[in-house]
């Protein structure tokens, strides 16, 4: 109920959203009534916050779909990867997200969820899907990006010269 209102609220006031991500946090914060910040809604959740668990199951709900969306496309899964703040920090997103996936042969080892270290598989031995942390690199695609843009402007050299 609670995304339909935030979806028609978008649509209703023409809320400006210029990327994917901002459009989560949005649905988020409205959800949770309170911040989109992830740690945040944990910690709400743990103070018996109701909306902080709603968005929370809409968000890993959605994590979810995706994955099945993508295994149903690709006609199966090899691995899930999860990077960057969320994907890094919160065994608790982790879990949600790879729960009801067992059918596709992901079994997470919930011990090694909790405290997980970086660039580690957290699937258990069993598990036909790995379940992968990798830390984000972002400075490495941010000093591409800005590479390839400066080369892209470069005057090309006139023959001859």
């Amino acid at each position: 109920m609670e995304t339909r209102s935030c979806r028609g609220a978008v649509r209703k006031e023409k809320i400006q959203v210029s990327s994917r991500q901002e459009l989560i946090r949005l649905l988020l914060r409205s959800a949770a009534g309170l911040s989109s910040d992830m740690r945040d809604i944990l910690s709400a959740i743990g103070q018996g916050h109701t909306r902080a668990k709603l968005a929370l199951d809409i968000y890993v709900h959605r994590i979810r779909a995706a994955i099945g969306g993508m295994a149903a496309v690709l006609g199966g899964v090899d691995a899930v990867v999860f990077t960057a703040g969320v994907g890094e920090n919160s065994g608790e997103v982790r879990a949600g997200a790879c729960r009801g996936l067992e059918f596709a042969g992901l079994r997470l080892d919930e011990k090694a969820n909790t405290k997980p270290c970086l660039d580690q598989d957290i699937a258990r031995v069993d598990s036909k899907v790995r379940v992968l942390v990798i830390k984000a690199q972002e400075e490495w695609a941010i000093a591409r990006e800005c590479s390839r843009m400066t080369q892209s402007r470069r005057p090309s050299a006139v023959a001859g010269s």
